[in-house]
């Protein structure tokens, strides 16, 4: 990562993961082998497998680790996605749904992709995507802006009387990796976010099914969304051996802007 003169204003592993992506551009379009991708990303077989041939789009998806791994291939890009699913149980809304903290997420689909990335079915890449949709848990809405305050010291809005706070933004930097003239576009999006959930336990008592209302739950998030990525002018193909090393710096840029917020 690079160095910074920014200080880290939380932990990595206060952010609660939703979801996670890996995305790259082959150079050319194919009928790719997705079923094998997933296999070769997930260790085993993927549980459904969709074919669109006439919109020459491929999906396989299925359980891995603790949330649903997908990967989808359509004309010009390859995404795989690791998200949140609900426990058993009443379905949470998505909103609520998490991989588990940011520090340890980050690190197992990182491994994941790091292998995956050597697969000799891997066809000749031009672009790399890294993206990851993660929150921290405040006590109230205030809470939440007196938060993302922090992240963004340069945004001029009061936490105590602003609301619906939205800040979208792409820093764009040149690649540290030893690619001629690359550069990687860095979009952040923050948030505030409040989920309300109307709970209903059932209780199986003997032979009768006996439903019991709670009051209304509310649960609030300071919300980040990053899409780190190479920049579509690159258009000739990455070297193989190059490809873990540029992804690394991806997600390395996205670590750093949860720790050290909105920095150029």
């Amino acid at each position: 990562m690079p160095a910074s003169t920014h200080e880290v204003i939380r932990p990595l592993s206060d952010w609660l993961v939703r979801g996670i992506r890996f995305t790259f551009f082959p150079c050319d379009w194919s009928v790719f082998p997705v079923a094998d991708w997933w296999e070769a990303f997930a260790g085993e077989a993927a549980d459904r497998v969709v074919n669109q041939p006439k919109e020459c789009r491929v999906l396989a998806q299925g359980k891995w680790q603790d949330g649903e791994l997908s990967v989808r291939a359509q004309p010009v890009r390859v995404d795989v996605n690791w998200k949140a699913v609900s426990a058993d149980g009443p379905p949470d809304p998505p909103e609520m749904c998490f991989l588990g903290e940011a520090r340890n997420t980050i690190a197992v689909f990182s491994q994941a992709v790091a292998s995956f990335l050597r697969s000799e079915t891997l066809p000749p890449v031009s672009r790399l995507a890294f993206a990851c949709d993660m929150a921290l848990e405040a006590e109230n809405d205030i809470e939440a802006r007196k938060t993302l305050k922090q992240y963004l010291p340069t945004v001029d809005f009061d936490p105590e009387v602003d609301t619906e706070m939205l800040w979208r933004i792409n820093r764009r930097r040149p690649s540290t990796c030893n690619v001629e003239g690359l550069q990687v576009n860095r979009l952040s999006i923050w948030r505030q976010e409040t989920v309300r959930l109307e709970s209903v336990i059932l209780q199986l008592m003997a032979e009768n099914t006996q439903r019991v209302d709670e009051e209304p739950k509310e649960a609030v998030y300071c919300v980040l969304s990053l899409d780190i990525n190479t920049t579509p002018q690159h258009s000739t193909p990455f070297a193989d051996d190059a490809l873990p090393g540029l992804m690394q710096e991806l997600e390395n840029l996205g670590v750093e802007i949860a720790l050290r917020g909105d920095i150029r």
